[in-house]
């Protein structure tokens, strides 16, 4: 099966002696992590207020996607710089997976939840319902309401929607990434909503 790549400007498919390099870079880039995480006195990120204030000079991501059986753990930046091999492997995890497309995801996205993981302060990973959708149509077939309203990031890769956590209740989550204050919070019955659009929250269908 052919994963495809779109980062607003080129999509591509990879051939299998591609796929042997790029896992080659992504594999030195998770032992860059692990060397690094190891040597450092933190088990998670500081707790920040806003997503682009954090107290140490490393922000981490612990991610689970359920759908796909895969995991992540990885720093993704580091004394003021983004890890483009990291953010390559978080763009993947984020994927479409219904067609199996990877889009760049917004930074700014991905500061905002790992912003609202520190907050929770616990070290169970954030579990991934839905990320980047090509189809914003594949939203309105009674899984996502919030496509009915004009706020619709998904095929834009600035929302997310995560599952609650084992110790963690949707309304802790809830809370927590609102009181970021810099993004779109919606919690709904099974899963919150968040997006790099404008500071709003609401309450879905409960």
């Amino acid at each position: 099966m052919h994963v495809i790549f779109d980062f607003s400007v080129l999509t591509w498919h990879h051939s299998a002696g591609q796929k042997r390099k790029i896992r080659q870079g992504l594999m030195n880039r998770r032992q860059f992590n692990k060397t690094f995480v190891s040597s450092c006195f933190l088990s998670t990120l500081a707790a920040p207020y806003l997503a682009n204030e954090f107290i140490y000079d490393i922000r981490r991501l612990k991610l689970i996607r359920p759908e796909s059986g895969s995991s992540l753990d990885i720093v993704y930046w580091v004394e003021g710089e983004y890890i483009s091999d990291a953010l390559f492997e978080l763009n993947y995890i984020f994927r479409d997976l219904d067609v199996n497309l990877v889009k760049k995801v917004d930074t700014n996205l991905i500061d905002f939840l790992a912003s609202t993981a520190s907050l929770l302060e616990v070290n169970e990973p954030v579990s991934v319902s839905r990320a980047f959708i090509a189809d914003p149509e594949t939203l309105k077939h009674g899984l996502k309401p919030e496509a009915a309203t004009p706020a619709n990031f998904h095929n834009q890769g600035r929302a997310i929607d995560i599952l609650q956590m084992r110790s963690r209740s949707l309304r802790q989550m809830h809370r927590a990434a609102e009181s970021c204050n810099v993004g779109g919070v919606g919690l709904y019955s099974s899963y919150l909503h968040i997006d790099s659009g404008p500071v709003k929250t609401w309450i879905g269908r409960l």
